[in-house]
C-alpha cells in the first residue's frame, strides 16, 4: 500500500512539473493575440475588395476551361491510338484483298493458258 501511494504521489508530481513546464515553453497560453487577428482581418478585407471589383469570381470559368482542355487532349491521344490500331487493320485487310487478287489473276492466267493450249489442239 506504501510502494501505491508513493507511486501515486510521484505521478502526480511529474503530471503537473511536465503541464507547468509546457505552459512556460508556450507562453501565458493566450492564442488569441492581435497578430492573429489581424492578419485574418486583412485578408477578409482583400477577399472582400475582390468581391466587389468583380475579381473574386471566375472559378466556374476556370473548371470549365480546365475540363474542356483535359477532353480535348484525352480525344487527341485516344483518337491518336484508335487511328493507329485501325490502320494496322486495314493494312492487314489490304494485304489479305491483294494477296487473293494476285492468286486470282495467277489461276485466270493457268486457265487462259489451258484454254489457248486445247484450242491450239482442236484445230
Amino acid at each position: 500500500m506504501k510502494i501505491s501511494t508513493l507511486l501515486s504521489l510521484y505521478l502526480l508530481y511529474n503530471a503537473v512539473d511536465v503541464s507547468t513546464s509546457v505552459h512556460s515553453y508556450y507562453g501565458d497560453g493566450d492564442y488569441n493575440d492581435d497578430n492573429y487577428g489581424d492578419l485574418y482581418h486583412d485578408y477578409a478585407e482583400a477577399q472582400q475588395r475582390k468581391l466587389e471589383a468583380g475579381k473574386g469570381g471566375g472559378v466556374l470559368w476556370k473548371i470549365i476551361a480546365g475540363g474542356a482542355t483535359g477532353w480535348f487532349i484525352g480525344a487527341k491521344h485516344h483518337s491518336g491510338r484508335v487511328r493507329k490500331m485501325l490502320y494496322a487493320k486495314h493494312k492487314k485487310e489490304q494485304k489479305e484483298l491483294y494477296t487473293k487478287y494476285y492468286n486470282d489473276i495467277y489461276q485466270l492466267q493457268d486457265v487462259n493458258a489451258e484454254l489457248a493450249k486445247r484450242l491450239k489442239q482442236r484445230q
